[in-house]
């Protein structure tokens, strides 16, 4: 489930009036600039915000009347958080009736943050409507601001009602019963609630453990904590748990205001359709979060990794940039950030961010995981190394460790990398270990033998156990024909290195491997053809060397070459 409480009902209740550009048939001219109406279109497809807006308004001038490129425009800037540049063009829109979700959600958050909750109720009475669900939380929320908090319980009741959100409104009743400082209301309404199978999200654990210890229950808060991330991978609950265990009592500020009330209301939205709804959707209903409780962390990365999951990690990065470093997410942002840039192609600044993280977080060994994992991409074995090796060392001999089976398969490769076998063998058995049958540590290790001529038999056996776990990867599949390859059985390597290819098609690797098979069977027009292909898919280049060489001279050469005594020349 996700958002806290929410149920997927949340998707019909909030579709009523969906975000699109052609709300309005489109009548442009001929003339009019039609190019920047379809660029400002695509630009948006892609998730190119800015531009979009630009083209748009570019378009606007000569179709003042088109109330679709308004639209756009409108969802162009929302999507981006700049409420302020949409506000003046949902006005527009707002004035000609309820014609666009995005519109009126961009008037009536205006109204809100600005403190202005009667202009908000106005817009409500005067048929302005975002969505039941939205309308029923900003009155309950009107109230509660009004003091009005018998008013606000009703309106919350009768969002209760609404059929697929009554859990919903029991959350939101159950904030707002904590929010005035009824910690034991709330706590009941927490407590049925979950007895009745709900489950509550990262935000709403949180919460709940707030209102425990405000109730002196820090055992119960604690329980709560662990139950919602059993793997111990939250940072803040961790944090959490140390401090209550350690006798602090926390005060409830996951809401401190009848707006950052409404603002879990967009972000359990945000959280709730994305993954069904277009992205656009969610960075309006996340950005109206953020807008409505600015000092919040959540709803800017729910922003950041919508942007990020749409391949605009530009506006990734920049976006997680957003979170300050007091923040008790500014971990998680700047793990968030680091991988954006990364995916970016800006590598350097990646790990750069990664090592400043370290020295401010020296006790966090899953920033070590995170910055090794850089390194290790980068090549920079060594360093990647190291760090795996001091995360590890922050562990007890005696902590259960299963869930560190990647960081010793991550170390084991570097080392491998590096010509330290031993050691690299000895980090993939532990994986195993860890992590018994998982196909990409079996793999590895049975690929590493063969291309050692260890241990064949065992080798064999590893990556069939490997097929076995995941019969469709084309790697796993590969390594079985290569390593049949390396036995000299030529027959039986080709349709399995075939296989692979199907499975891998682009994969440079792959197509050597399955070239050199062709070689050895005698199909030889085939082999120079994949090795071709191969050489297309930007192999690294030792390996493109080493297939150039084959299509100038042939495998054999090569081979002969390579198998001669190191005082002979080579032919």
């Amino acid at each position: 489930m996700k958002g806290a409480y929410v149920t997927l009902s949340i998707r019909r209740l909030c579709a009523a009036t969906a975000i699109t550009l052609s709300l309005i048939p489109f009548s442009a001219r001929a003339d009019g600039g039609f190019g920047a109406y379809l660029a400002g279109k695509q630009a948006f497809t892609e998730g190119s915000y800015q531009e979009a807006a630009d083209y748009f308004e570019r378009f606007l001038p000569d179709n003042p009347q088109d109330l679709s490129i308004v639209d756009g425009i409108i969802n162009a800037y929302a999507a981006m958080g700049d409420f302020d540049s949409a506000a003046p063009y949902a006005r527009q829109l707002a004035d000609q009736g309820n014609i666009s979700q995005v519109a009126n959600i961009v008037v009536m958050i205006q109204a809100i943050k600005n403190g202005d909750w009667d202009q908000a109720h106005t817009y409500l009475e005067q048929g302005m409507s975002i969505s039941p669900l939205v309308d029923g939380s900003i009155q309950a929320w009107a109230a509660l601001a009004d003091g009005r908090m018998s008013d606000a319980i009703e309106a919350f009741d009768a969002q209760s009602e609404i059929q697929g959100s009554s859990s919903f409104g029991v959350y939101q009743k159950a904030l707002a019963y904590a929010y005035v400082g009824d910690f034991e209301s709330a706590d009941q309404l927490f407590s049925d609630a979950m007895d009745n199978g709900m489950a509550l999200n990262p935000a709403a654990v949180i919460a709940y453990a707030q209102i425990l210890s405000q109730l002196d229950r820090a055992d119960d808060a604690i329980g709560i904590l662990r139950r919602a991330d059993p793997m111990a991978v939250n940072p803040m609950g961790n944090r959490m748990i140390r401090a209550l265990q350690d006798g602090k009592t926390f005060a409830f500020d996951v809401i401190t205001s009848p707006s950052e009330g409404l603002s879990e209301v967009f972000m359990s939205i945000a959280s709730a359709v994305s993954a069904d709804a277009p992205p656009s959707y969610t960075l309006t209903y996340a950005w109206s979060a953020h807008l409505l409780a600015p000092t919040k962390s959540d709803p800017i990365i729910m922003a950041a990794g919508t942007y990020a999951q749409t391949g605009r990690d530009d506006l990734a990065a920049q976006t997680y940039a957003l979170v300050p470093d007091d923040d008790p997410r500014f971990i998680e942002a700047e793990l968030g950030r680091a991988e954006a840039l990364e995916n970016a192609g800006q590598s350097e600044a990646a790990i750069e961010a990664l090592r400043n993280l370290n020295r401010r977080f020296t006790a966090a060994p899953f920033v070590l995981y995170t910055l090794g994992d850089h390194l290790r991409r980068d090549e920079q074995y060594a360093e990647a190394e190291a760090a795996y090796t001091k995360a590890l060392e922050m562990h007890a001999p005696d902590e259960e460790v299963r869930r560190l089976w990647f960081v010793y398969f991550s170390r084991g490769i570097c080392r491998e990398r590096m010509q330290q076998w031993d050691a690299a063998e000895t980090d993939f058995r532990r994986a195993l270990e860890l992590r018994p049958g998982h196909p990409t540590v079996l793999n590895y290790l049975g690929y590493s033998l063969i291309e050692r001529g260890e241990k064949l038999d065992e080798a064999l056996a590893l990556i069939e156990e490997a097929i076995a776990a995941d019969p469709d990867n084309g790697a796993i599949i590969d390594s079985l024909g290569w390593a049949m390859y390396q036995l000299g059985s030529y027959a039986e390597a080709t349709p399995l290195l075939e296989r692979a290819s199907e499975l891998e098609a682009t994969d440079p690797v792959v197509n050597d491997h399955l070239g050199d098979a062709y070689w050895m069977v005698g199909r030889k027009i085939e082999a120079r053809f994949q090795w071709q292909r191969a050489l297309s898919f930007d192999p690294a280049e030792k390996d493109a060397e080493r297939i150039r060489l084959k299509l100038e001279v042939g495998l054999d050469a090569v081979l002969e070459r390579e198998n001669a005594p190191l005082d002979e020349p080579k032919p």
